[in-house]
């Protein structure tokens, strides 16, 4: 008969237990730093897009987008408020955002403006975040870069301005154009984001000449692939150029018909010293500065 000899201790009788947090692999680890760094970037954001100050040009807006409210009819066509020209033919060319701010400003009062023009901010720069971590960037090097560009993007949020409208809509632009690169289908999104931008801001100009520098560019490439005349009669070419033509039209899709359209283009080539985000970059002050690093690296990636 064999017996044991007694154990020292009961050491292997107590179940081993791992201190907290032991069981996170690298990847889990990577991960919550990744979502850490994130969530600062985004703060950061927030935080400058929350500094607001007062704007005159906010309440005409919103007074604007509630006489609508109130009377029932979507866009003013005639001048209810000048004494020299009461009566005489308007147009409205931010009537939607107008309507947009309006709804909120009746519904939560004038910290909802704050708050809306926060989100878009928020969320514009989020999308670009995303997509440039989803190009190869990780969190920590993205985040810079989103940070040194949103100096300058950001600018346009320090009031409630409806430049907002095309501060958002010019992201979603660009990032339509990124995977219309692999996915020529995307390209059909286009016409609709212009029927509603043109509502909202004149400054879907800025997105109709990079819309149609992209198209030409990608004429050109695909001429010198298959010839001139395939590359104008054959997919994807034609798809280019027919999405053009749509985008064109789409900018037609406002109650003022063409007039909306070519009222932009007049205003923005015209020269406004009274209105100061009409001015240029200063060079050699910190935005231009931060502007001319940018570009450098833009030109840099792009070679």
């Amino acid at each position: 008969m064999q017996i044991e000899p007694p154990k020292d201790d009961l050491r292997d009788e107590i179940p081993k237990t791992e201190p907290p947090g032991a069981g996170l692999d690298a990847n889990s680890a990577a991960t919550w730093l990744g979502r850490g760094i994130a969530f600062l970037v985004l703060s950061a954001v927030f935080y400058r897009a929350a500094q607001t100050h007062a704007d005159t040009d906010i309440w005409g807006h919103v007074r604007f987008g509630l006489d609508m409210l109130e009377s029932g009819k979507l866009v003013p066509l005639h001048d209810p408020y000048s004494y020299l020209t009461d009566g005489h033919d308007w147009i409205d060319n931010e009537w939607l955002a107008d309507l947009i701010v309006a709804v909120f400003f009746q519904a939560f009062g004038g910290p909802a403006l704050i708050l809306f023009k926060v989100a878009v901010a928020v969320v514009s720069t989020g999308f670009l975040y995303a997509r440039l971590c989803r190009d190869g960037f990780n969190s920590l090097w993205g985040g810079f870069l989103l940070l040194a560009g949103s100096y300058l993007m950001l600018q346009s949020f320090t009031g409630v301005f409806m430049m907002l409208f095309t501060h958002l809509f010019f992201v979603l632009l660009l990032l339509l154009l990124v995977v219309a690169e692999s996915n020529r289908r995307w390209l059909w999104a286009l016409p609709p984001l212009f029927a509603v931008w043109v509502n909202l801001h004149p400054g879907v100009l800025a997105g109709v000449g990079c819309a149609g520098a992209w198209i030409i560019v990608h004429l050109i490439l695909e001429a010198r692939r298959v010839g001139p005349r395939a590359a104008l009669v054959k997919s994807p070419g034609r798809d280019l150029w027919l999405v053009g033509i749509g985008i064109l039209l789409a900018t037609l899709a406002n109650p003022y018909g063409i007039h909306l359209p070519l009222w932009i283009v007049r205003d923005g080539f015209s020269h406004r010293p009274e209105i100061g985000e009409f001015h240029p970059i200063h060079v050699l002050g910190l935005a231009g500065l931060t502007y001319l690093l940018l570009l450098g690296l833009s030109i840099t990636g792009w070679i």
